[in-house]
């Protein structure tokens, strides 16, 4: 369902969304109004900013350091 053949990827009644953050705006879009989102663009910009940050930042790192660091060498120690 991905053109790229990766995962995440939802189908919801024929709706194909795939990566992770357009995934979550999907679903918070069409199940979260007033909980997870908000029609107030503003608002709803400090729910994105993070979720860019987390995919730009936090997630590079942690895959570089974190990750790669327990996965290719064995080591438990960071």
């Amino acid at each position: 369902m991905n053109p790229h053949g990766r995962v995440p990827v939802i189908d919801d009644n024929g709706t194909i969304v795939w990566e992770s953050h357009a995934i979550l705006r999907y679903l918070a879009a069409c199940y979260g109004r007033g909980s997870f989102w908000n029609d107030d663009a503003a608002e709803r910009s400090r729910v994105d900013q993070w979720l860019d940050w987390s995919q730009t930042t936090l997630q590079r790192d942690f895959l570089m350091g974190v990750f790669a660091k327990r996965t290719v060498t064995g080591s438990a120690s960071l």
